[in-house]
């Protein structure tokens, strides 16, 4: 990434607090058709995979689950109370 691309310049905030080891909340994510939409974390995820992670926590949902988990068959999953 360069610094003229509009991706760089809106994860520089989330590659901040990663690197500090702050808490960055994960994206919302929902099935669209056949696809996966990704709502308010476009940067964290672009950020994710332009560092080539191995994993990224999301958040679902719960009327949203069962779908997903028919894109995203290896998904792991963890379950909070709602706060």
């Amino acid at each position: 990434m360069s610094d003229l691309d509009p991706v760089a310049r809106g994860s520089e905030g989330t590659a901040f607090r990663w690197f500090k080891g702050l808490p960055v909340t994960p994206p919302l994510i929902n099935r669209v058709g056949d696809q996966i939409g990704i709502h308010g974390g476009n940067h964290r995820y672009h950020l994710a995979h332009y560092y080539r992670t191995d994993r990224m926590p999301f958040l679902v949902l719960n009327e949203d689950l069962a779908a997903l988990l028919d894109l995203l068959p290896t998904a792991v999953v963890r379950i909070e109370p709602a706060a």
